[in-house]
């Protein structure tokens, strides 16, 4: 039975429910760090005892948080060696506007190491000799496992997007410096960004709603309502073909291509990207990353590269090698791809197009292709996933993206978009 969120159970009976599946299921699946279980019963019980008009607007909601967000008191490593059983006195901004909001945390969920290399234990909830995906694999599995209702992650090139496609969730990114990060691992700062995970989009729109209208609102001139529409005039769609090198799958393109054009009153329009866009944008975001990388985490790397993995190290002894002028040369790269995305989409509100190259790999193949994902997060775009069917009985999602700022339109389009989809837990006849 799910634990649904508008059912008249109790918070405590909720989170009961929760806590028994992860007991049942995340000993395969391996999505949490810790469980903060005497803690989430105690703070779901006292909810129960708050008066109706007291009560947050994610009262007994139950929360997963990615072990980069600090989470006071709990294991916080980083996916890392170096940070392992690393425990910070306080809570990161979002984590706290979460618990202001009356949302119940119950635990860390993994990450790959620093956010960026050597795989996370995390399975796939629908096959457990496949990958979640990427970095926020332990959010975007422990969603799908019905082990939280929403969860939260980050991506900095692709980590948020493809593990919700790949466990078959929906992930929201919201536009770049949208919210505060204070209190979560950095890896670039013009490039890492919070996401919500959640099984249905009114969740995902809850929890937007929560973090927007609380002390996490970093800048909330860029997530107004001021560019919501009705559903009419969200209509100009481009559906964007493939427009980088990775291979892809052709049945998933056609399964994308397919479900856009039946979406009632939605014209997507197929479109190419000019091919310098495709050709540039992973060499800018990668001179970008590294290098702030280095800034972030050399120290680490000075002391303690020998508990580094080899993909790790590379990252950083990259990062370490870049001057002055060829970062700068990347933010002007940027700048200008910024400007050529938008002008070759002038004609269009929102974009369609795939969220992963592939259906999830075996673990032994690695988390996946970053590139359907890099391009929208290197501009700063909100996106989101959400799943549109299975081939070979696992999940395929589709992304959806807007201009920075549009977020409160990306989501109400989403939801139009998404209305019949439906998200069957692992757990369910799939």
């Amino acid at each position: 039975m799910k634990a649904r969120i508008n059912d008249a159970a109790s918070c405590a009976s909720r989170i009961a429910l929760i806590l028994d599946t992860i007991g049942e299921r995340d000993g395969i699946v391996g999505a949490y760090c810790e469980v903060l279980a005497d803690q989430a019963r105690a703070d779901a019980a006292r909810m129960d005892l708050m008066p109706l008009n007291e009560r947050g607007p994610l009262c007994g909601v139950g929360v997963g948080i990615k072990e980069v967000f600090d989470v006071a008191g709990a294991l916080c490593g980083w996916g890392s060696d170096i940070h392992a059983g690393r425990r910070p006195k306080h809570d990161a901004a979002i984590v706290r506007a979460l618990r202001d909001a009356g949302g119940v945390i119950l635990g860390t969920t993994t990450s790959t190491e620093y956010a960026m290399a050597r795989m996370a234990p995390t399975t796939n909830p629908f096959d457990p000799n496949r990958t979640p995906g990427a970095s926020s694999s332990g959010s975007a599995a422990a969603v799908a496992a019905r082990m939280a209702d929403v969860a939260i992650g980050s991506q900095t090139i692709g980590s948020g997007i493809r593990p919700a496609a790949y466990c078959g969730v929906f992930g929201y990114k919201p536009t770049q410096g949208a919210f505060s990060l204070s209190g979560a691992m950095p890896l670039a700062d013009i490039l890492d960004h919070p996401v919500i995970f959640a099984n249905e989009m009114a969740l995902i729109v809850k929890t937007f709603t929560a973090l927007r209208d609380s002390s996490a609102a970093y800048t909330a001139r860029l997530i107004s309502n001021d560019n919501r529409r009705p559903i009419g005039a969200l209509s100009h769609a481009a559906l964007v073909a493939p427009w980088f090198k990775d291979a892809f799958s052709a049945d998933m393109w056609e399964m994308v291509r397919s479900f856009a054009r039946q979406v009632p009153d939605i014209d997507c329009t197929p479109l190419s990207l000019p091919h310098h866009i495709g050709a540039r944008e992973e060499g800018c975001l990668t001179t970008l990353l590294s290098a702030d990388m280095w800034r972030h985490h050399g120290a680490d790397y000075r002391q303690h590269h020998d508990k580094m993995s080899s993909g790790l190290r590379t990252w950083l002894e990259r990062g370490r090698d870049i001057k002055a002028e060829g970062y700068r040369a990347a933010l002007d790269l940027r700048a200008q791809l910024i400007a050529d995305v938008w002008e070759a989409l002038r004609d269009y509100n929102f974009v369609v197009t795939l969220a992963t190259t592939d259906i999830p790999p075996l673990r032994s193949e690695g988390t996946g292709s970053r590139a359907p994902q890099r391009l929208w997060n290197l501009i700063g775009c909100p996106a989101i996933c959400g799943p549109i069917g299975k081939i070979a009985g696992l999940p395929v999602g589709l992304q959806i993206v807007s201009r920075p700022g549009s977020d409160a339109a990306l989501l109400d389009f989403a939801e139009y978009v998404f209305h019949d989809t439906e998200n069957a837990s692992p757990t369910e006849d799939c």
